[in-house]
């Protein structure tokens, strides 16, 4: 315990938590390591994994009331009501063996409001003033329930109050602001958060607080002198702000400055470490950022939240080998790290690992079910995978305080409209603007109206769209799409330009009008706007390779594999550039280097399934015909619906000799109008003696194709035969 205390005084939480398990280890009959460990997750912001330390210190000793009353507080503000009536029972059995009645009285009364029983609340909270008449908490809960009664001049009154009974309290000052700001009274909360300040001048919260209100007042002067008074001290939680307010000004290296000045002034401090971070994460300053963490991890390896900050970086720079190593050594120490297992899905997902990014999904939510990204980002691959009905299931199982939030609503429109349930999407949409808007409910009402052939209507939705997101493709894309399904190409490829015209420095706009004028077969026209992308970010790789599939095309190799080697150079992890640059060998005849590129590609992305079909193709034509039927198999198991990649295998088992291996797979890849893979069949049908087939299929393949080395390689065999 004392070891556990002394680590926490020096906010070296990971090494306090480690000793305060082993006390409970050592004294299992003692519930103070268990609540003192819950406390670090509390402050980490870690509520699930602090609620189980809390219970298990509650089991230990039901007498215990701090870790009853802490609890209940926790309890309290749960969405579910279930566990709301549970943190009103444990904050009366506190009640009745604590001293620290007051606040007992406080949660019990907070749990009643949450339970919609302002009766019992009411009573509760009189009961506290009358007892503890200086209490503000109590003082607050009661105008709250009066603001939700709908009677401000009863909440003004209990404030008032409270500032009457300690007239030197400056939290009392700043509650009676904060209601001024919220009955839209800004000069009357001014008047008190200055009345806070002449209190104590060093008032963390009346500065906040006063600098927000006189920002929101256009006082930017006055406002940015609060937040260089408030970075002067020494309060994590505020001194932080000034830098805030210097990155929404759009001061970036003044912002970094200031928070490199608090994290070298408090080098203990995780918290000012993490905000240091997460400003060079802002700035894409990674070495700076990595440079910061790699040191702490050298002094204390075991430090997690410095891991997983680290595997943040990793994964922003694809350095997927150092996240997973980062990210190992994070569920070493903490198993059930939602936040862990939701970084090692994706990078899972990077390396193209679908079903295990979404098996750490599940875990990160059985971990954390309040962790919407990982229940999102696992609706989503749900979606990918044609399965809406448990991607909605998914969804409505989130915590109830969560089932309302317009995030949420907006990712069950999307399941909606993949299950086709179109009146439930409009419901849906209806329900969202109710609490505001979104550029995803004007793309989900286009798309009602796309697939109904509203065309207009359908492109005002995405037009307004883009206004309240002028760079989301996903409404640029719609908004083309639109054209498209109404055969109005010229129309779009106008509007397109005209767009991209209006956003003359987006990189992403211009590339996108590339893409589209690509897709429509003008390909010079593309090539010029994907320059123009690049003239604009010299780093967008996108463009690279959209260049390089254009000359590909055209048949400029050698320029479209100086452009790929350009970007594997710069871009460590590229396995688009280099899955491009096999294609590009193999069209060149470099057969042995495109092995090579796509056996890097492989390395780095295990799962990509062009690559491992590709290479399966190549080394069937050498003397590896067993590695080339693993690639080939693999490839088949990971996309069982793409008919070439069954031609590869068959031909792969045509290469080693096992041809009724090797028809079973060809006769399935000839659904299409394919001649090569129709040639394949041909000669696999003759190896097997079955001339009839073979030559009604070699019939069949000439009459697509008759000039491909294939048709005079099967020519040849069935003729002898």
């Amino acid at each position: 315990m004392s070891r556990a205390k002394g680590f926490l005084a020096k906010n070296d939480y990971s090494r306090a938590l480690l000793e305060f398990r082993s006390a409970a280890k050592n004294q299992p009959n003692n519930p103070e390591p268990l609540y003192q460990a819950a406390l670090i997750y509390i402050e980490l912001g870690d509520f699930q994994a602090a609620a189980n330390y809390l219970l298990r210190a509650t089991k230990v000793d039901p007498s215990y009331s701090p870790a009853q009353l802490r609890l209940a507080e926790l309890m309290a503000v749960n969405a579910d009501p279930t566990v709301v009536r549970e943190a009103e029972r444990r904050a009366e059995l506190a009640l009745s063996s604590s001293a620290s009645t007051a606040d007992a009285i406080n949660t019990m009364a907070l749990a009643e409001m949450r339970l919609n029983e302002p009766e019992n609340a009411e009573k509760h909270l009189r009961e506290a003033l009358a007892k503890f008449p200086k209490n503000l908490q109590a003082s607050v809960l009661m105008a709250t329930l009066k603001l939700n009664q709908k009677d401000p001049a009863s909440a003004e009154s209990v404030l008032k109050n409270a500032v009457a009974q300690e007239p030197k309290s400056v939290e009392a000052r700043v509650a009676l602001a904060r209601f001024y700001l919220l009955q839209n009274a800004p000069d009357d909360a001014e008047i008190h958060y200055r009345a806070a300040l002449e209190l104590d001048s060093r008032s963390a919260m009346a500065l906040s607080d006063l600098a927000d209100v006189d920002r929101s007042r256009g006082k930017k002067a006055e406002s940015e002198a609060l937040f260089k008074r408030l970075a002067a001290l020494s309060d994590p939680q505020f001194n932080y702000r000034y830098a805030q307010f210097l990155f929404a000004q759009g001061r970036q290296e003044e912002a970094l400055h200031e928070l490199e000045r608090l994290a070298k002034a408090d080098p203990k401090s995780r918290v000012a470490r993490s905000r240091l971070v997460a400003g060079y994460l802002a700035a894409k300053q990674f070495p700076a950022a990595e440079k910061v963490l790699t040191q702490v991890l050298k002094e204390n390896g075991k430090d997690v939240d410095a891991l997983i900050q680290r595997t943040q970086i990793y994964l922003l720079s694809g350095k997927l080998q150092e996240a997973t190593a980062d990210l190992n050594k994070s569920l070493q120490y903490q198993p059930n790290s939602g936040k862990a297992h939701y970084l090692m899905a994706r990078v899972n997902r990077a390396q193209g690992a679908m079903l295990n990014s979404r098996r750490e999904l599940t875990e990160a939510l059985r971990c954390d079910p309040s962790l919407m990204i990982a229940r999102f980002d696992l609706a989503e691959s749900l979606l990918r995978a044609s399965d809406p009905k448990a991607a909605l299931e998914l969804l409505k199982a989130a915590p109830k305080d969560q089932l309302n939030l317009m995030p949420m609503l907006i990712q069950q429109n999307w399941a909606l409209l993949a299950a086709g349930q179109l009146d439930e999407v409009r419901e849906g949409v209806n329900k969202a603007r109710a609490l505001g808007d979104a550029p995803e409910l004007h793309m989900q009402a286009g798309i009602i109206a796309l697939q109904q052939k509203q065309f207009v209507q359908a492109r005002t939705q995405f037009e307004e769209a883009l206004k309240l997101a002028p760079e989301d493709i996903r409404a640029l894309q719609l908004l083309a799409q639109s054209f498209a399904v109404e055969n109005k190409r010229d129309a779009g490829t106008v509007r397109l330009r005209a767009y991209a015209d209006s956003r003359p420095k987006s990189t992403v706009v211009r590339h996108f009008l590339g893409s589209w004028l690509a897709a429509n077969g003008k390909l010079d026209e593309a090539r010029t706007e994907f320059l123009a992308a690049k003239a604009i970010d010299p780093g967008f790789v996108p463009s690279d390779l959209a260049l390089a599939q254009i000359d590909l095309t055209q048949g400029n190799l050698n320029r479209a594999y100086a452009t790929l080697a350009g970007v594997v150079k710069n871009n460590e992890g590229e396995v688009g550039a280099r899955l491009l640059m096999g294609m590009v060998d193999e069209l060149a005849g470099r057969y042995d280097s495109a092995i090579a590129d796509y056996r890097a590609v492989i390395q780095a992305e295990p799962t990509n399934s062009v690559a491992l079909n590709n290479l399966s193709y190549r080394l069937s034509a050498t003397t590896k015909a067993d590695e080339a039927i693993q690639f080939a198999l693999a490839a088949v198991k990971l996309n069982p619906k793409n008919l070439a990649f069954k031609d590869t295998l068959g031909w792969a088992y045509y290469q080693r000799g096992t041809y009724r291996n090797a028809v079973e797979q060809l006769v399935a890849s000839v659904q299409e109008n394919a001649p090569v893979r129709s040639y394949h069949l041909a000669m696999a049908y003759s190896k097997l003696g079955d001339t009839v087939n073979a030559r009604r299929t070699l019939e069949k393949a000439l009459q697509l194709n008759a000039k491909l080395p294939e048709a005079k390689m099967a020519q040849e065999m069935i003729h002898v035969r």
